[in-house]
């Protein structure tokens, strides 16, 4: 199954995509040499101290429909659709995400471009569904608004500047049926 209906024009490589949980530290993860996926998950294990640190310090500025966002466990779902409309003033992204009972829609008022970052080199993407791997939060440029981070298992991040967020699900219904 391809997901061309989120494809977009390849950005400018910017200085960062992911910040803790970096695509580069996770295929060192899966190296045959022991020592080496050793100090990765050595690693990774400071990333994930360093990353809810990082959370605990801006806690008080997190508003809750951000927490709400922030407290999602989407690892390992289907990516659904992206859609996005970018404006002078920001523009909107809307992820939709499948969930047991239903799709989960992520709706962001954005506050700049949102960029999505190649696959690092060496990321072989299976070509399936397009997974939810790992996120990250932080406060925005200039402390105004916020980022989130998503690595796709197909080695993108998405990086996306926001001011707010609604979280959207629809639930799946039983089809109407003709009585007997």
């Amino acid at each position: 199954m391809g997901h061309t209906f989120y494809e977009t024009p390849t950005v400018k490589r910017r200085k960062h995509g992911m910040k803790y949980f970096r695509p580069e530290l996770l295929l060192r993860g899966d190296s045959e040499d022991d020592a080496v996926a050793d100090e990765a998950h050595e690693e990774w294990e400071r990333a994930l101290t360093g990353y809810r640190e990082q959370l605990r310090k801006i806690e008080g500025r997190i508003p809750s429909s951000v927490k709400a966002l922030r407290d999602l466990c989407l690892h390992d779902r289907e990516l659904l659709a992206f859609e996005r409309s970018e404006g002078s003033n920001g523009g909107t992204a809307i992820l939709s995400v499948h969930e047991p009972h239903g799709v989960l829609s992520l709706i962001y008022t954005l506050t700049g471009p949102l960029h999505i970052h190649p696959p690092v080199a060496g990321w072989d993407g299976d070509g399936g569904e397009l997974l939810w791997l790992y996120e990250e939060l932080e406060l925005g440029p200039d402390r105004k608004g916020f980022v989130q981070r998503i690595l796709f298992s197909d080695g993108r991040v998405f990086e996306i500047p926001f001011s707010s967020v609604i979280l959207h699900r629809v639930p799946n219904v039983e089809p109407v049926r003709k009585p007997a």
